[in-house]
C-alpha cells in the first residue's frame, strides 16, 4: 500500500467514498448527487493539503481528508476529519489503521496539537478504529427531529 496525496484523476474514486460516507453519516438526508460531490472535491483539490489517498497496485482503496485549522481563541493548532472511507474489498484489514496512522503522524508533524472527527453513532467500525488509535469521545452531539414521529429515531 503506497499512501500519497490525492490528484484530480481519483476524482471518480473520491466521489463514491464521499456518497459512501454520506449514507453512513447522515441516512436521513445523505447527499448522493455524484456531481454535488465532485463540484466540492474539485474545488477541495485546487489546495489538497490533507487530501491523501491509499493505492494498491494503481487501485485507490482508501480516502482521507482532513483540515489544519487554528483555535480563533487560543492560536493552537488542530487537525480536523472531513472523511475517511476504504473501498468495500478493503475493510476490516490493516489498510485502515495504516491510513489514520499516516494521518495522526502527519498531523503531528504539521505541528497540530490534536486532532478531531465525528463519527455517526451506528457506525461501529470507523469507532472502533477511533478506539484503537487512542481516540476520546469529547463531545456528544444530540438532535430533536421535527420530521418524524418516531421519538426513538436518530
Amino acid at each position: 500500500m503506497h499512501i500519497r496525496v490525492a490528484r484530480e484523476e481519483d476524482l471518480p474514486a473520491l466521489v463514491e467514498f464521499e456518497i459512501a460516507i454520506a449514507r453512513i453519516s447522515f441516512p436521513e438526508d445523505p447527499v448522493t448527487s455524484p456531481a454535488t460531490q465532485e463540484k466540492k472535491l474539485r474545488k477541495a483539490l485546487q489546495s489538497p493539503q490533507g487530501m491523501f489517498v491509499a493505492e494498491v497496485d494503481g487501485q485507490v482503496v482508501g480516502w482521507l481528508w482532513m483540515t489544519l485549522n487554528t483555535q480563533f481563541l487560543t492560536g493552537k493548532k488542530y487537525a480536523n476529519f472531513r472523511s475517511f472511507a476504504l473501498h468495500p474489498e478493503w475493510r476490516g484489514g490493516e489498510t485502515g489503521y495504516r491510513l489514520m496512522r499516516f494521518c495522526v503522524d502527519y498531523c503531528r508533524q504539521q505541528g497540530a496539537e490534536w486532532i478531531s472527527g465525528k463519527v455517526h453513532m451506528k457506525n461501529l467500525a470507523m469507532r472502533a478504529l477511533y478506539a484503537a488509535l487512542e481516540f476520546r469521545p469529547k463531545h456528544l452531539t444530540m438532535e430533536y427531529r421535527f420530521d418524524t414521529d418516531d421519538e426513538t429515531s436518530s
